[in-house]
């Protein structure tokens, strides 16, 4: 008995002991939880919302958190997870979720000095709900580490929450409304979806409207019957409501308002919302027989579920948009050759678009070829340019260039075997020039450019002369002018300045008329000769025989003038 009574004062007295101790280390460990925000409401099927998960540590910094839930899959899907707003700096793990298994697990830290207070919100869960019933969001486990150094966990507590979600076509019972009452008509607008009729790709709505003054409470209800009565009720009336992540399809916001009276009639305002873009675009090119046929045809194809196909939007390359018309799904051009990529957009009726693109070609026609142009080129002669082209009777598209200035276009036509002739209407200017073309056939259908060809235009000058003539001028013609000038020059000098017999004058000056005489027989007959043979010549040109005309003339009044004034002189002797 008394080993009895002295081991229950022994274990009094351990207990007595140990407790004062185990109070003293649970106290010195602050607490901290995890909750839902909202934890509770109620949704109607279809409707999108979202739950925060907020952490709340008042007296004791935080740096680390983590969490484990689960949620009905009958009753919830999950949309999205964002992370806007997060206490958390870095992500030990990110933030995922299963559909299927119907859960999310998440896990962040926060850096020094960590956090202390309460709601931080560590993470926002946007759910859409699926089916009528009760739908419970439980923390199945967690954590909440104390910025200490050792890593204590400090979590007490986890709570959990539960939505209510409603059929669509739950329509609660209707107080009579009383419709003397006037001033409980309500009007509805919204600033961000002002247009009823109007599809929008925002999909957070904000609905305003003007209160009466003798309204005690407001009913309002988002729903997609048009039918529905306003159901989730305020007091005091509230004037404005702001919705987010409404689900896409056509929605109507209920409202109602109540006075002394009872509850009054029923004001809707309908809204359009479409977030996703058009879900196919396809690109179809017309088959070609021929693929250097210039006109190319393409025909799209899109889907979009919610709003409907709006317009598309083209642009070849890195060319400007262009937008068809509405309803128009088509589109046709014609191209200049080579392989090009075609891009479309495609919008749907909120603006949401999608885009796509592909390649296409188009095959040159073969190039024409410049068979004899001149490499230089006078100012007063006429640019001659021939060639040659596959495509008979197809216009050949010249480009002539001078340095320094724009090209100047000119079309002409190849005849019935392929050949054509460019002549310059206008004589050129000094300087340098290219030349190139290109043939275009009656489909519009076009070659690439021909190599560039340069020419060289100068003003006419006797060193530009062929050189033969230069030869004939300088080593026959010119010397011979020379002497005869020299000698008509010595008549002037022998017949004004000096003082000799007559006689000895008229010996002089008929010797001289027969010297004269005897070298313009000499010059017309080398002349004659040279001209024989230059004629003879198969590159001989117009402008040659031109030169060698007028040569000849000037020949000819040459001897005329000095017989003149041979016979001036002897008349005066």
């Amino acid at each position: 008995m008394f080993k009895k009574i002295f081991s229950s004062k022994k274990i009094i007295l351990i207990f007595s002991i140990i407790l004062p101790i185990f109070i003293l280390t649970t106290t010195g460990a602050e607490a901290a939880t995890l909750q839902f925000s909202p934890a509770s409401g109620n949704y109607n099927t279809g409707a999108t919302f979202s739950v925060g998960i907020l952490v709340s540590s008042p007296t004791q910094a935080m740096n680390a958190a983590s969490g484990a839930i689960s949620f009905p899959t009958d009753k919830l899907e999950v949309v999205s997870i964002s992370k806007a707003g997060s206490i958390f700096n870095l992500w030990v793990q990110e933030p995922t979720f299963s559909n299927t298994a119907g859960t999310i697990n998440f896990e962040g830290i926060i850096f020094t000095p960590g956090f202390t207070g309460n709601n931080g919100r560590l993470l926002t869960i946007n759910f859409r709900t699926k089916s009528p019933g009760i739908a419970t969001l439980r923390m199945i486990s967690g954590s909440v580490l104390a910025n200490d150094g050792q890593g204590t966990n400090i979590l007490t507590a986890m709570s959990n929450a539960s939505f209510n979600i409603v059929p669509l076509e739950r329509i609660e019972p209707e107080e009579t409304p009383v419709s003397s009452v006037t001033s409980l008509k309500i009007d509805i607008n919204s600033p961000t979806h002002p247009n009823p009729e109007k599809w929008y790709s925002s999909n957070k709505v904000i609905f305003n409207w003007q209160l009466a003054s003798d309204i005690t409470s407001i009913r309002t209800l988002l729903s997609r019957s048009a039918e529905a009565v306003p159901s989730v009720t305020y007091t005091p009336p509230i004037s404005s409501k702001e919705l987010e992540n409404i689900a896409d399809g056509i929605w109507y916001f209920a409202l109602r308002g109540q006075n002394d009276a009872g509850w009054g009639e029923i004001s809707r305002f309908k809204i359009q919302i479409d977030t996703a873009k058009p879900q196919e675009l396809i690109i179809k090119e017309i088959e070609r027989e021929d693929l250097t046929d210039p006109r190319v045809k393409f025909v799209f194809e899109a889907k979009d579920k919610t709003s409907g196909i709006s317009h598309y939007e083209v642009k070849i390359n890195d060319s400007k948009w262009q937008r068809l018309k509405e309803g128009q799904s088509e589109y046709e051009n014609i191209f200049s050759p080579g392989r090009k990529k075609i891009t479309v957009s495609v919008f749907d009726k909120a603006g949401n678009y999608l885009e796509n693109s592909r390649e296409f070609m188009v095959r040159p026609l073969e190039t024409p070829i410049i068979t004899d142009w001149p490499d230089r080129l006078l100012t007063n002669e006429q640019l001659v340019v021939e060639g040659i082209t596959r495509y008979k009777n197809s216009d050949i598209v010249i480009e002539l260039q001078r340095e320094g200035r724009n090209a100047r276009s000119f079309t002409i036509k190849s005849d019935n075997n392929g050949n054509f002739t460019f002549q310059s209407e206008e004589r050129l200017g000094p300087g340098i020039y290219e030349l190139w073309a290109k043939v275009v056939d009656s489909r519009e259908a076009m070659s690439l450019s021909t190599d560039k060809i340069t020419i060289s235009v100068k003003n006419p000058s006797i060193f530009s002369l062929e050189p033969w003539v230069k030869n004939l001028l300088f080593k026959g013609i010119i010397p011979i002018l020379i002497l005869l000038a020299i000698i008509w020059i010595i008549t002037k000098y022998i017949r004004y300045k000096l003082l000799v017999p007559k006689i000895k004058i008229k010996k002089e000056v008929e010797e001289a008329e027969d010297a004269l005489k005897k070298a313009f027989v000499l010059l017309k007959k080398e002349i004659d000769k040279n001209f024989k043979k230059i004629k003879k010549k198969k590159d001989i040109t117009k402008k040659d025989l031109e030169i060698l005309e007028q040569i000849k003339r000037d020949l000819e009044d040459s001897e005329k003038f000095i017989e003149k004034e041979i016979k001036d002189i002897e008349k005066e002797i």
